[in-house]
């Protein structure tokens, strides 16, 4: 159902329009060969995207300063920590706000300092003061303690999103699609991993979209098109108004290393088709995989379907669904198709790959 919203106008008195300052985000400062397992641009992505999420401000970068400036001068200007200097980076892209970022080392933890001044009217002045300690083991911690920090400079504090609440309505014969219900079950379809602690890849859907970017088990997932994101629910929300096919850009660490990878978004629906093409199992494939009596084999799997979500791959060998074995391919349709008008939720299917065996369920919803 949906729902209609009606904006009202009333003329009469009217009110003065708030008008959002202009903040520039400089590009971060390294004191004292400081350095961390990680590109000072990736965090001076996370400052930037922090502040604009804020939405208290109109925020620029300093990507066009040259233009304005001239090259030298713009070296001269970023490498200055004088107010003097913020008031003329200011001036010179109109803006009415800086916001400068500085970091250090403090034995094994990061100070972090965030100065936001007002510029307006020639006269800079610090406007606001942030100096906290961050005990960032890595790379990863530091990003995500930076973003908190420039999210509390410019006077938000971030919670994160609340997860979808499941949908009420029954799986049905007809299996009409339905919004995904969790963090897990979104990323599932979207993006085709799962994640175990913190934002650890445990695994990564057979051609998934993950999968076709390059995307392995053991990545720590940190950023999403910029944004920094510290739980399941975070990165659901960043995915929110990605309709399916969009391109987006993940930050991720892999041993030590980090890496930006475009990935290709999925569907905002959990699939109804269980989208595999099988056929009998002959005698010799199934000898080979140790079988006897039972089986069909996967030829094909869909990308966007529940099988592949499952994790069910081509050449695996369906032995049995809830406990009935398959012999035939019409057995699998005949089950999936009875397990849904009884209204059953998900069936059991038991794989066949190489020589091991392993249960899947293949959710119906």
């Amino acid at each position: 159902m949906r729902t209609a919203f009606v904006l009202m106008v009333v003329l009469g008195t009217t009110t003065p329009t708030w008008a959002a300052p202009r903040l520039v985000v400089l590009p971060s400062q390294w004191l004292d060969g400081a350095r961390a397992d990680i590109s000072p641009r990736l965090v001076d992505d996370a400052i930037l995207a922090a502040a604009q999420a804020a939405g208290t401000a109109a925020v620029l970068g300093v990507s066009d300063l040259e233009a304005v400036v001239g090259l030298e001068r713009q070296r001269d200007l970023l490498g200055c920590s004088e107010v003097a200097c913020f008031g003329e980076i200011a001036g010179a892209l109109g803006a009415d706000q800086v916001l400068s970022v500085q970091l250090g080392r403090a034995g094994e933890a990061w100070v972090v300092s965030l100065k936001k001044l007002q510029v307006r009217g020639g006269n800079p002045s610090v406007e606001a003061r942030l100096v906290e300690t961050v005990a960032a083991s890595d790379g990863a911690a530091l990003l995500r303690g930076v973003a908190g920090l420039t999210s509390r400079i410019m006077g938000v504090t971030v919670a994160p999103a609340a997860p979808a609440a499941p949908s009420a309505q029954p799986a049905t014969a007809a299996a009409s699609s339905r919004p995904l219900a969790g963090a897990d079950d979104v990323i599932a379809v979207r993006l085709g991993v799962r994640f175990g602690r913190a934002l650890l890849v445990t695994s990564v859907l057979p051609q998934s979209p993950a999968a076709r970017a390059g995307i392995l088990a053991g990545d720590e997932l940190v950023m999403v098109e910029g944004n920094v994101v510290s739980s399941a629910d975070e990165v659901v929300g960043r995915l929110a108004t990605a309709p399916a096919g969009k391109v987006v850009t993940l930050s991720i660490k892999r041993d030590q290393e980090w890496e930006r990878v475009r990935v290709k978004v999925g569907p905002s629906t959990w699939p109804t088709r269980v989208g595999l093409m099988v056929e009998k199992a002959t005698a010799e494939q199934r000898a080979a995989r140790d079988v006897s009596g039972a089986g069909v084999l996967v030829v094909s799997i869909e990308d966007d379907g529940i099988a592949a979500l499952a994790g069910i791959e081509p050449g695996d060998l369906l032995l049995s669904i809830d406990r009935e074995r398959l012999t035939e391919p019409a057995a699998l349709v005949a089950a999936v198709q009875s397990a849904r008008a009884a209204g059953k939720e998900s069936v059991s299917v038991e794989v066949a790959r190489g020589r091991a065996r392993s249960h899947v369920a293949l959710s119906l919803r």
